[in-house]
């Protein structure tokens, strides 16, 4: 794979690499290959999406559930990022939705 490794959590690399075809899953992950060449088809994705927003404790919004969003780890991951209320960019008081968890 190429050399431009994600920045992400550990945990979040764990779930998504669960998904991947066996040839893939002892790889660091690229975060500019597309997800379908890892073996994630889209019953996979509707799986992984559930096991992400439960692990980090968020629902996908709507505008965000689609193609573009699971294309590869990296586009996948800046969501997740974005709207987790673990993310790195949000303190919990900033998430309108926290409570309601």
């Amino acid at each position: 794979m190429a050399n431009s490794m994600g920045n992400w959590p550990e945990r979040f690399e764990d779930i998504l690499s669960s998904y991947l075809s066996d040839q893939y899953r002892s790889e660091a992950l690229d975060s500019d290959i597309p997800l379908a060449t890892l073996g994630i088809d889209s019953m996979a994705v509707v799986g992984l999406m559930i096991e992400l927003e439960t692990e980090f404790e968020f629902s996908f919004p709507e505008e965000f559930v689609n193609p573009q969003t699971f294309y590869t780890p990296g586009s996948l991951w800046s969501v997740v990022s974005r709207y987790a209320s673990t993310g790195p960019d949000r303190s919990e008081s900033e998430w309108p939705f926290h409570d309601h968890l």
